[in-house]
């Protein structure tokens, strides 16, 4: 069955959110360039590539985050898409946007592990467990994510200014 197409109201919120997203990338990007010495080195160089992870992550999921969030089209979806694998053997955007029910919840769960990795990491519960504020859905876990993954990036740009101080 075809997906209806994207709504002007969906549109505006996809291209505000992707809007955040990258300035968060480019201020995680400028990390990779204001302290190249120091983000080759444990315990940052793990971080920041977690990071860029979850910048991946949330921004593909933006795409995808027009979803009816029931259960019984994520789990259709998820099935479609590991059949879709192992008979074409390739998976692209255009699969991901297809099966969306699945994939969006996808690619914000990949960024909410890694964000509770970094939490543990730093000892830092509002990274540890993510939750969205009122109606859970995509995009409400989209945007929770996304404000972890602000503290987080501005968590390991404190971690390099202080090891660039020593």
């Amino acid at each position: 069955m075809a997906k209806k197409p994207a709504t002007v109201r969906h549109l505006r919120w996809l291209i505000e959110r992707r809007g955040e997203n990258n300035v968060v990338g480019l201020k995680l990007l400028t990390l990779f360039e204001n302290y190249g010495e120091l983000i080759n080195k444990r315990p940052h160089a793990v971080r920041a590539q977690m990071l860029v992870g979850v910048a991946f992550s949330l921004w593909r999921a933006a795409f995808l985050s027009e979803t009816q969030g029931n259960i019984e089209g994520k789990v259709k979806d998820a099935e479609n898409f590991l059949r879709k694998m192992l008979a074409d053997n390739t998976i692209g955007f255009s699969h991901d946007m297809e099966l969306r029910e699945w994939s969006a919840s996808y690619y914000i769960q990949n960024a909410r592990n890694s964000l509770s990795d970094l939490g543990r990491s730093w000892s830092d519960d509002r990274l540890r467990s993510v939750q969205p504020k009122g109606r859970k859905s995509s995009k409400s876990w989209w945007q929770a994510a996304h404000e972890a993954f602000v503290i987080a990036v501005t968590r390991l740009e404190s971690e390099l200014e202080e090891a660039a101080e020593k």
